[in-house]
């Protein structure tokens, strides 16, 4: 008996939400103010979609330039420190070698090698 009560249930539901919409008054429908409304609220709906899409493509594009930026600089710090430690390494070997008289090939044999990581990559 407990599994018919459902039933039943929705039964009265559905038979009290068709009396509801066949006593229900739809004169409003044939007016001219519905349908203006109507549209306004979907030309206002639409207008907030692109304005909010709008909004977003901005904010994307502010952050993917301050990311560029930002990679950019390290980029830039990572070469200026490459650059100033090959500059250190030549000056101690000019200091070194330079500063006395030696031979080519005693030259050759102690170049310096330079750090080139930054740039081959």
């Amino acid at each position: 008996m407990d599994s018919n009560m459902p039933g039943i249930k929705s039964a009265a539901a559905g038979i009290a939400i068709k009396e509801k919409l066949a006593n229900a008054d739809h004169s409003d429908l044939k007016t001219s103010s519905f349908w203006i409304s109507q549209i306004f609220m979907i030309i206002a709906t639409v207008a907030g979609v692109y304005l909010a899409a709008q909004a977003g493509l901005q904010q994307a594009i502010e952050f993917d330039n301050l990311t560029s930026t930002e990679s950019n600089y390290y980029l830039r710090q990572s070469l200026y420190d490459e650059v100033d430690a090959n500059v250190s390494l030549l000056r101690t070997y000019n200091k070194e070698f330079f500063s006395r008289p030696l031979q080519k090939n005693e030259l050759e044999k102690n170049t310096p090698a330079l750090r080139r990581f930054v740039w081959e990559s």
